[in-house]
């Protein structure tokens, strides 16, 4: 596969298809979680994702941080022929993204129940947090890890793997769902348990690339002379990084002031109304994203080649799908919500009521939504030092 002389639209529709669907699937793990909490748990259980949207939001900022931040780096030096270079920017995004995870990783063992307070738990639903976050807190890094390598799995040319190892996962997830909550009645626990084993299954087949022909990733090990070089490359990956995952970390703020508000001036039903709208909201999302992810390692190999012309026709055909599919979603919006409330919220025909109504409002967003979240990545590929 070369990123730099391959028929155009061929590329696009292979790393659009195998993109759109692996951040599809990733999204489903909070949707599916979703639906068997709130039929196990009812309104305090669907209450709980609302304040565990915010975790799940940093997830994907530090990911995107030094995975996107990373890949971009990478796929402009190799396409301007230096293979060395890449590879320095890849060893440096591991380093970065180790050194972010040990630190968040103490720091949320140790302050756990203050930064869930934080998020918008109270006594109310403290419980339930707490059963369905210590798995993911205990298991911090597999969270972390398969985006962030996904992103450098897709420019090293093997999209099809990280589609595998996405929807294997949530294959699991949603098999784990079912059985935890349902059959040996784990409730919330047992949909903690179901995400966890899709994320474990997600790193393990990802880490499959590493022993295979097409990898042409490697670790540079760097000698005391190339320390500052090392540093630099980590400024500039932090550089284009925190660009492209400005809109996550966007979206956690926002999701906490939302949770403290929501309990301030109401009660837990309103906030699981709110987690409902939040749960299909960032699936939507993460199809646009994928949108994106579609075109970076393309636009990054071709920026490096100084071939802008061809990723002239990239964004084109980008932005036709993004319109694409913001008008399929927003046609369908009345199917699509009253469907999921009713399946979610069944046993309470309030919380059902207020959600129909509740989404009725946010859906016309989704499609400026999907334009920001698409191409948010593009000025921070145009920008790269």
């Amino acid at each position: 596969m070369d990123f730099l002389r391959d028929d155009v639209k061929k590329l696009y529709v292979k790393f659009l298809s195998t993109s759109v669907l692996s951040a599809l699937v990733v999204s489903v793990y909070a949707f599916v979680d979703t639906i068997a909490i709130g039929q196990s748990e009812g309104p305090l259980g669907t209450a709980t994702m609302a304040v565990i949207a915010p975790l799940y939001g940093l997830f994907a900022f530090f990911s995107t941080l030094c995975g996107i931040g990373g890949a971009v780096q990478m796929s402009k030096a190799k396409g301007e022929g230096n293979e060395n270079k890449g590879n320095k920017y890849f060893t440096s995004s591991l380093f970065l993204m180790g050194a972010i995870t040990i630190v968040v990783w103490i720091l949320l063992a140790l302050f756990h129940k203050p930064v869930f307070k934080f998020f918008g738990t109270n006594s109310e639903i403290m419980s339930y947090v707490m059963a369905y976050a210590k798995w993911m807190l205990f298991f911090f890094p597999a969270f972390i890890f398969p985006p962030f390598i996904g992103a450098f799995i897709r420019n090293d040319g093997n999209p099809n793997l990280v589609m595998t190892a996405v929807t294997v996962g949530g294959c699991i997830n949603i098999f784990g769902d079912w059985f935890f909550v349902f059959p040996l009645k784990m409730g919330i626990r047992g949909a903690a348990i179901a995400t966890v084993l899709g994320v474990l299954a997600q790193t393990f087949i990802m880490c499959i690339h590493f022993f295979t022909k097409k990898c042409k990733l490697k670790i540079v090990r760097p000698s005391l002379s190339q320390s500052r070089d090392i540093l630099l490359s980590i400024i500039n990956i932090a550089k284009v990084g925190f660009g492209s995952g400005i809109v996550e970390l966007g979206t956690v703020v926002i999701a906490i002031l939302m949770n403290n508000q929501i309990l301030k001036y109401g009660s837990t039903t309103e906030l699981a109304i709110y987690g409902v709208i939040l749960t299909i909201f960032q699936l939507f999302a993460a199809i646009f994203s994928g949108v994106g992810q579609a075109i970076q390692p393309l636009v990054s190999s071709n920026f490096g080649a100084g071939n802008h012309h061809r990723n002239r026709q990239f964004w084109n055909m980008a932005f036709v799908t993004v319109i694409f599919f913001g008008t399929d979603f927003y046609s369908f919006r009345r199917i699509i919500s009253r469907g999921y409330h009713k399946v979610v919220h069944r046993r309470n025909a309030g919380s059902y009521s207020g959600c129909s109504r509740n989404f009725q409002t946010v859906f016309p967003s989704l499609h400026s939504c999907g334009d920001f979240r698409s191409f948010h990545i593009l000025p921070a590929i145009y920008n790269v030092p």
